[in-house]
């Protein structure tokens, strides 16, 4: 992880912009890019001190949460037809398939991640088992 001192150094670097400059110098992904040029104006995105400080120090505020309704999983995925019991495809062995790569319904929270955390150390237990 970059400090801030480090991030205005790989700034100061020439580039063709400050975009491809973040992407290629400081290895942010266009998503940050983006996220970053969102909450700054022209005149902060374009100061390399400016920059930096809100590169290791971006604050992002929340302003609301959906409904349970719109925060279900949603379906689809592998079938589960087409996995063993230790989540090894057929058609494929030695490549396995947990949590939302298969299609299955689960509730939302804790219960998704309990199942997902789950099946992860059923698989561990399986694989460590063949050693």
């Amino acid at each position: 992880m970059l400090t801030e001192e480090q991030v205005l150094k790989k700034l100061v670097k020439p580039s063709k912009n400050i975009s491809e400059s973040l992407k290629t110098s400081v290895k942010l992904n266009p998503v940050q890019i983006n996220l970053i040029k969102t909450n700054l104006d022209k005149t902060e995105f374009t100061d390399q001190k400016k920059l930096a400080f809100a590169i290791k120090n971006l604050t992002l505020k929340i302003t609301g949460v959906a409904t349970l309704d719109e925060a279900i999983s949603t379906v689809g995925g592998i079938d589960l037809t087409e996995v063993d019991a230790n989540f090894q495809l057929y058609k494929i062995p030695n490549h396995f398939c947990i949590g939302e790569m298969l299609d299955w319904d689960a509730p939302t929270g804790g219960y998704l991640l309990q199942a997902c955390a789950s099946m992860g150390a059923h698989l561990a237990n399986h694989l460590n088992s063949k050693t």
